[in-house]
């Protein structure tokens, strides 16, 4: 009798799924060179254009599977319908994608935990060459934004606007451009594994509005010559509680930038802003500042500076604000052309634990420690160490991992 009532129950379970079907079923669309816009978008009938198939989606969870090849049009992605969560990559080599003159490669808007990989986004004398605005939670990983040459430069390479928890991640930036990513209004970012070249402004900043940003294990290099405006490499400004970690900064050209890390106001201060096991290589000149901050409560401690005119400048507000305070400590400040802080020494926490000895690099294209660094098992004992690093973690970019030698 109980058998029998379950397989009614069951019955009558799915006589109701039959008459009520799911709302939102996902679906995959195929975009490819040899397809026609007028096919369903199938993987036997694929659609022609990138477009189309974002024209065409509607269930949250959609995916768009693109084959390889050159794709000539602007993606424009409006999400007037709302979707949540959907995907676009490459079906296996790298897509790229040439868009009309002057217009984005791709704009984002509105498109909440969408996730787009492996394209290239190649720039065409437009402002911006991917555009993203208020697109909350998505991801653009394993991606490329290039194009453009010395005479033909974008403003911004990637410009995230109103778009909190927004990640970009594992990507190359390589386009000419003013600033290679660029963000404001967007809360707790994370900018992180990009390689980064060719800008002459800012290469990595994060503005206000984007509080508890984290950058970390970014290669920033081979910045445009003359560096214009601001000339920094890493900028934040008016942030709350943001991280830049485990960079390596490598930019060995005079007159390219001023500063490698600025942390600044003017409108408002800068504050609790962790700056910890950076590798900054500059080119030993009477110009360039390895990190200048404008901040309050801030700390600054594993980094190694080598071949700047100062290691740590700390500047004075612009605007009547409380002076600012930066606790520097279990850095190494090596080949530095002038002091080794500037004339506002008096407004940094300086600790003991600071040196200032040849990190003995094993490479000079990853700046890994030798086994004999003064900077290993020298970092501030309170930072975390990171599983198989040693008794305590080590000052720079790259923590050394012992070689074992088997039997």
């Amino acid at each position: 009798m109980l058998k029998k009532r379950n397989y009614l129950n069951l019955f009558f379970c799915i006589l109701f799924l039959l008459a009520n079907p799911p709302s939102s079923i996902s679906k995959i669309f195929y975009v490819s060179k040899s397809g026609n816009d007028h096919n369903p978008g199938t993987s036997e009938k694929p659609f022609y254009s990138i477009q189309k198939s974002v024209d065409s989606l509607k269930h949250d969870g959609d995916e768009i599977l693109i084959f390889p090849g050159d794709y000539y049009e602007s993606v424009l992605i409006n999400n007037s319908k709302k979707i949540i969560g959907v995907k676009i990559k490459s079906t296996d080599e790298i897509v790229n994608i040439f868009p009309d003159d002057t217009k984005p490669a791709l704009t984002l808007k509105y498109a909440i935990n969408w996730r787009i990989e492996g394209i290239n986004f190649c720039g065409n004398n437009a402002k911006d060459i991917v555009l993203i605005y208020r697109s909350p939670g998505s991801i653009i990983e394993n991606c490329m934004v290039s194009g453009g040459s010395s005479s033909s430069i974008a403003f911004r390479a990637v410009y995230i606007l109103s778009s909190p928890n927004f990640v970009i991640s594992n990507s190359t930036i390589d386009a000419f451009s003013e600033n290679n990513i660029m963000a404001f209004m967007s809360e707790n970012l994370l900018i992180k594994g990009n390689n980064l070249s060719n800008s002459n402004a800012i290469t990595i900043g994060f503005d206000a509005g984007c509080n508890y940003t984290v950058c970390e294990e970014n290669y920033i290099h081979d910045r445009l010559l003359p560096g214009i405006k601001e000339r920094v490499i890493i900028q934040c400004r008016e942030n709350i509680g943001s991280t830049i970690r485990r960079n390596l900064i490598v930019e060995r050209q005079d007159n390219s930038f001023l500063d490698a890390i600025l942390i600044r106001g003017p409108g408002n201060p800068s504050k609790s802003v962790l700056v910890e096991n950076n590798t900054l290589i500059g080119p030993s000149s009477q110009t360039a500042i390895g990190i200048a901050a404008n901040t309050l409560s801030s700390v600054c401690r594993n980094n190694i500076v080598v071949g700047f005119r100062n290691a740590i400048k700390v500047k004075f507000p612009s605007t009547p604000l409380a002076k600012p305070e930066v606790k520097v400590d279990c850095n190494d400040f090596y080949n530095i052309a002038g002091s080794v802080y500037d004339d506002n020494v008096g407004l940094c926490k300086i600790g003991s634990a600071n040196i200032s000895s040849d990190p003995l690099f094993s490479d000079t294209v990853y700046y890994k420690l030798n086994p004999g660094s003064p900077c290993i098992d020298s970092g501030d004992p309170s930072s975390a160490l990171l599983p198989g690093g040693g008794k305590r973690i080590d000052i720079g970019r790259h923590e050394y991992y012992q070689q074992v030698q088997l039997p």
